[in-house]
Order: C-alpha cells, then structure tokens, then sequence
C-alpha cells in the first residue's frame, strides 16, 4: 500500500467520519455530500504532497479509501448507538413497536401491514444478520461516493503533465523542412 496515498486518506476519513456524526451538520449526508467532500479534501492533501500529476484513477484510489474510513466510522458508531438504544428490548416488543408505528400511518391496509409485518419477522429474526448486511451494504455506497469525489478533486487538484511532444511550430510548413521569411535564405 502506498504510504503517500494512506495518510490523506486517514486523516480526511477520521475528519469526515467524525464530522458526519454530528447533529444537524450531518444533514449534509442525506445526499452522502460529506463523503464527496471527504474524498475531495483527501485528493487535495495527496496533491499537495506529490510532485508529480494525480492521474484521475489515483483521485478515485485515495478518495474511495478516505470514504471507507469514514464509512465504518459512522456506521460502527451507528452501530453502538442501536445497540445502546435496544438493549433490554426482546423481539416480541420490537415487533410490537414497528406495528404500531405502521398503523398509525393514514392509509395503514390491513394486508399491507400484514405484509409488511411478515418481512419485520423475518428481519427481527435474524437481526444481527441482517445488521451486518445494511452496514456492510452502506460501507459501500459510501465507499463510493468517496471515490466519486475523489474524481472531482483529482480533476480539480491534479496537476497537469506537460504535452509529450511540442506543440505545432506555425513558422515551418509540411514537409518542406526550415522556411524562412527572408529572401535568399
């Protein structure tokens, strides 16, 4: 792993990570803005150390790993907040819970709720399965728009290789060699 490319990733994802935790200003996630922001920060800081042009695959490499690192800092921490929040509750009252909270819905149809009611069994029975699977599933998603704003900050913050030939010489005509303006030469 190249060391050049962990540290902005670290220190963007344990920032971004932490800040997307905090009320209110985690609003911005709704639409995963602070992982595109984390993986552009993480791209600038990765620029900044490297002499050489970020190539856009580079942007999307330190981006995606900055996300990751955010993402299971916010979902681990999610995680202990579930946790904290539903220790003591036995299944039979989770189910409960989620029946009442969908029957007070206006439009609540007895066969939907019914429904709706078989997946929450399936799912309340096998909790820390399916817990597991969102997590790892929004580790993901994040991940990747990470990544997506990493392309953005490799193409706003890379900087540009110089042309490797020389751009067209408009004092020489097509293969008729060196021309010069003055008569006799």
């Amino acid at each position: 792993m190249d060391q050049s490319k962990l540290k902005p990733a670290l220190i963007s994802g344990v920032i971004f990570g932490i800040i997307s935790l905090i009320p209110f200003v985690n609003l911005l996630n709704c639409c995963c803005g602070w992982l595109m922001i984390c993986g552009l920060v993480a791209v600038k800081m990765y620029s900044s150390n490297n002499p050489n042009a970020i190539k856009s695959s580079d942007g999307a490499v330190v981006g995606a790993m900055s996300g990751a690192i955010a993402a299971i800092i916010i979902q681990m921490v999610n995680l202990i907040f579930s946790i904290i929040n539903y220790r003591g509750v036995s299944s039979e009252e989770l189910k409960e819970i989620f029946r009442r909270e969908i029957e007070k819905q206006p439009t609540a149809d007895p066969k939907v709720v019914e429904m709706v009611m078989q997946w929450a069994d399936l799912i309340i029975g096998n909790l820390i399965i399916f817990v597991f699977l969102f997590a790892l599933i929004g580790i993901v998603i994040m991940t990747v728009f990470g990544g997506l704003g990493g392309l953005i900050g490799a193409s706003l913050f890379g900087k540009k290789t110089p042309p490797s030939t020389p751009p067209y010489d408009y004092g020489q005509s097509f293969g008729e060699g060196q021309k010069s303006s003055y008569p006799g030469q």
